[in-house]
């Protein structure tokens, strides 16, 4: 098919990053992804060398699961197991108070017997308020439950593995450090632990997550792409105020590295990550990238470093929406423009001033819309899929939240950045407590007369990857009629 294939070959590294996990989910015995890459390998079924290296990649991440994932029995078994460590955070009950420890299970070794029956599997284990420090691995008597969680008991010897590093401890320290910070120069205190959890992703706020999660707002509460994105495109803005476009680049490639390495490599910052830096990367050669080619190689680095991540919520999540606003966003936009008509700039310019402010109100809008329809396409299917509910007000919440969010998050780095001048950091603290108080105060302890929700059944996985399949067959097909039509209209008005 040369209309899909055109596609492809503008995206070999979506395609390739498509194979690979492909591949991935082939090794896990999810037969269902059979269907999307018989798709693709129709698509593809012209052209001999392209296809040859699709099948290769998919035979590729199928084997390389099989030499380094091993998933452990079901039941509960006890054992030796050598833990890497990614994270620690704190976490407060009513009876107990400790850390939350999550890393990578490298081997675990059942009493009594001399081989692993687990390797390179995610873990997360509960560790007492006198933890050690995580800064290189351990191996501890534990035992294995539910696949990935260790159960630890107290006072255990943590035996320390000679010649690891894990950067746990001093992520921990420095977002603790930040945490504190913050909440020192935020002077409301709901507003300075929505703040700090958002930039540091420590947020032990159960209260306010569950007053945000009524409406589909609990993914503002956790350090993701979206907030990597964010800050990104925010010291990209403060930047090329005072350096060169060449120069703030390769700056902010450095400082993004920087902030990734303090927040850590889950499937949604690794992402973000990866994208901004080819994006960033490419100015600095100066060589225009393609976001859904990024969003490929991004999705090739994500499966490389964690397999098993493509079964988690998290990276269905990241990947699935931002490839929706890629695909649909300008098509549904074009399409918006029937209602929220597109005007010239001579015939904006001979509007009144009332109507330019309406014009101006009615394409951000027409955006906006553009967005939320492109986001919600796939989040609403998802959120059945995996909770069999949906909240109704998550579609008029998430049109304006993410955006006094992101105003928030604004301010503070804008604070922090002039945080050599005292008097002017605090007024713009101040502002910022006073505002991001107002806005959390729109969603927080609302009436529950206001909690509408969808509720469905379990929908089979078989359903849910048949329409995530044809909705996005679908998106392809209309953007590259809508590229090729945007194209020729360009070409059009040059001449």
């Amino acid at each position: 098919m040369p209309f899909f294939f055109k596609f492809w070959n503008e995206h070999p590294a979506l395609l390739y990053g498509l194979a690979f996990a492909g591949g991935i989910t082939l090794a896990f015995d999810q037969l269902w992804c059979l269907a999307p890459l018989g798709m693709i390998v129709f698509s593809i079924l012209e052209h001999k060398h392209r296809l040859l290296l699709f099948s290769l990649v998919v035979a590729a991440a199928f084997c390389y699961v099989h030499l380094t994932i091993l998933m452990p029995p079901d039941e509960p078994i006890q054992g030796k197991a050598h833990i890497h460590i990614s994270s620690v955070r704190p976490y407060h009950s009513t009876f107990r108070e400790g850390f939350i420890v999550r890393g990578t299970l490298v081997s675990f070794v059942p009493d009594g017997a001399s081989v692993s029956v687990a390797r390179n599997v995610p873990f997360s284990l509960k560790a007492g308020k006198n933890r050690e420090a995580v800064n290189q691995d351990y191996v501890i008597q534990a035992t294995l439950r539910h696949q990935k969680h260790l159960f630890v008991k107290k006072g255990t010897h943590w035996q320390p593995v000679p010649w690891t590093f894990s950067l746990a401890e001093w992520r921990f320290q420095n977002k603790e450090s930040a945490r504190a910070y913050i909440t020192g120069k935020i002077s409301h205190s709901k507003a300075a632990s929505f703040l700090s959890g958002m930039a540091t992703g420590l947020f032990d706020d159960n209260t306010l997550h569950n007053e945000l999660s009524r409406f589909g707002l609990q993914h503002i509460m956790a350090i993701s792409g979206f907030h990597f994105a964010l800050v990104a495109l925010l010291l990209n803005l403060c930047l090329r105020l005072f350096l060169s476009d060449k120069t703030s680049s390769i700056t902010l490639v450095i400082l993004l590295t920087i902030y990734f390495l303090f927040l850590g490599s889950s499937p949604s910052i690794l992402r973000a990550f990866v994208m901004a830096t080819i994006y960033f990367s490419g100015k600095i050669v100066e060589r225009q990238s393609r976001a859904l080619n990024s969003l490929g190689a991004a999705l090739i680095a994500v499966l490389i470093l964690d397999p098993v991540s493509l079964m988690t919520i998290g990276f269905q999540f990241s990947f699935l929406v931002t490839a929706a606003i890629l695909i649909f966003t300008s098509p549904i936009e074009a399409a918006l423009q029937i209602i929220f008509k597109k005007r010239s700039l001579s015939e904006l310019i001979d509007m009144s001033p009332l109507d330019q402010h309406g014009y101006i109100l009615s394409n951000a809008l027409r955006k906006l819309l553009a967005l939320t329809i492109s986001v919600q396409v796939v989040v609403i299917p998802l959120s059945l899929f995996w909770f069999q509910k949906f909240p109704v007000l998550s579609l008029l919440y998430n049109m304006f939240f993410p955006f006094l969010a992101s105003l928030s998050l604004f301010l503070l780095i804008l604070g922090l950045a002039v945080s050599w001048l005292p008097p002017l950091a605090g007024v713009i603290h101040a502002i910022n407590s006073a505002y991001t108080n107002w806005a959390l105060n729109l969603a927080y302890q609302l009436p529950m007369s206001l909690d509408l929700w969808i509720r469905i059944q379990q929908i089979p996985m078989l359903l849910a990857a048949g329409y995530l399949c044809l909705l996005f067959a679908s998106g392809i097909f209309i953007k590259i009629i809508y590229t090729e039509k945007h194209r020729e209209q360009r070409e059009l008005a040059y001449l």
